[in-house]
Formats: C-alpha cells, sequence, structure tokens
C-alpha cells in the first residue's frame, strides 16, 4: 500500500515537473491543513514568476481530485485537506495488510455500502456480523472508528452478555 505521502508527493513532483523538472514541493504536515507543499516560493524565485501564479498552474497541473482539496494560501503555499473518502479507502487498504494479522473474511465493514455515518458505522457493522451469525458468545471483538480528518478510536470487547474481566 502507497503511503498518504507517498501518494501526495507522487501527484504534486508531476505538477512541480511540469514547471521545472526536479522541483521539490517540500511537503510537510501542517496546522493549517493535513498537509502543506511549500516548494513553490523556491520554484517561483528560480524561474522568475510571482509565487501566486506559480501555485495557480501547479493546481492546474496536479490530478489530486479523489486524494484532497488544494487551497493557495498565503505568498504561495499549497494546503492540502484529504477528502474523508481516501481516508477511508487507505483504512481499508491496512486491514487487508498481511503483517496485521487479521484476514478480511474476520472484518465486518459497511463503509463500502453506507459510506462513513459517523458514530453509526460501527453499530451497523456489529449488527451486520451478529445476524449473518459471524459473532459467538465469547469472542473478542476489535473494534476501529475515525472520524473526518485525523481522529480515531479502538476497543476490544468480548462479544456476549455478562462476561468476567
Amino acid at each position: 500500500m502507497t503511503s498518504t505521502y507517498d501518494t501526495l508527493l507522487v501527484r504534486l513532483q508531476s505538477a512541480f515537473d511540469a514547471l521545472e523538472p526536479g522541483a521539490d514541493p517540500v511537503l510537510r504536515t501542517s496546522e493549517r491543513s493535513d498537509f502543506q507543499a511549500n516548494g513553490i516560493m523556491s520554484l517561483a524565485k528560480r524561474i522568475g514568476r510571482p509565487p501566486r501564479d506559480v501555485a495557480q498552474e501547479i493546481v492546474g497541473h496536479v490530478d489530486l481530485a479523489d486524494v484532497a482539496s488544494v487551497e493557495v494560501a498565503g505568498p504561495g503555499f499549497l494546503n492540502l485537506t484529504l477528502h474523508p473518502g481516501f481516508l477511508e479507502r487507505q483504512l481499508l487498504a491496512l486491514l487487508g495488510d498481511e503483517r496485521l494479522g487479521i484476514a478480511m473474511e474476520q472484518t465486518a465493514i459497511v463503509l463500502d455500502r453506507t459510506g462513513n455515518t459517523s458514530a453509526a458505522s460501527i453499530p451497523l457493522a456489529l449488527a451486520e456480523a451478529a445476524d449473518a451469525g459471524r459473532l459467538s458468545e465469547g469472542d473478542l471483538v476489535l473494534i476501529s472508528g475515525f472520524g473526518a480528518g485525523m481522529t480515531w478510536a479502538s476497543l476490544v470487547l468480548r462479544w456476549g452478555k455478562g462476561h468476567d474481566r
């Protein structure tokens, strides 16, 4: 699976290369968005153009429609805000990673049919698994949920009634 950072970097790199082959997007995490591309200022200086014009041209070249929204900020920074759908796909891909040690047959996922229903995704998935007979008394169940942006939580519980610790 390609990391979020690498996905953004590869796509930004092709847009930067359209203006100057090998120009570094200088991709970083950001306090103003999920990521920020800070390489426009130095690129603009090297090619002798106003930074905001260079930023707008890069936005026109970059293909991030399925990954993030892009905003030109300040003198020419690119603020990248990840789409919830992209994050969902990244998380689903992680579930299938063999290093996790959980087979996809052991998972209950409703996002592909319901989208992210926020707090309702977990009870929907649990109800679906229970209705299908995939949960038995005493099973350990790992629950993971996430919200927009970078919020997430996990919980392990024992399925059934009245179990001692």
